[in-house]
C-alpha cells in the first residue's frame, strides 16, 4: 500500500495535520515534508492514517492506494 496523492494535498494543506504527525512519529516539519515528497510508507501507518482520517475526514480507501507494480 501507498499513500494516495490526494492524501499527500490533504496534509499539505493542513498545518494542524501536520502538526498531529509531527507529534505522533516525534519528528520536525521538515521530516514529515520529506516524508510527503517520497510517498514513505511511515504515512501509511495505522498511527498516521488515524491521523489523517481524522483530521482530513478522508476515508481510509481514499488515503490509501495499492501499489502498482513496476512503478
Amino acid at each position: 500500500m501507498v499513500i494516495s496523492d490526494r492524501a499527500i494535498r490533504e496534509i499539505k494543506g493542513n498545518n494542524r495535520l501536520i502538526a498531529r504527525l509531527m507529534i505522533a512519529f516525534d519528528r520536525s516539519q521538515n521530516t514529515i515534508e520529506n516524508w510527503m515528497a517520497s510517498k514513505d510508507v511511515r504515512l501509511t501507518t495505522p498511527t498516521a492514517v488515524q491521523i489523517i482520517t481524522e483530521e482530513s475526514k478522508l476515508s481510509e480507501a481514499e488515503i490509501l492506494e495499492i501499489e502498482k507494480k513496476g512503478s
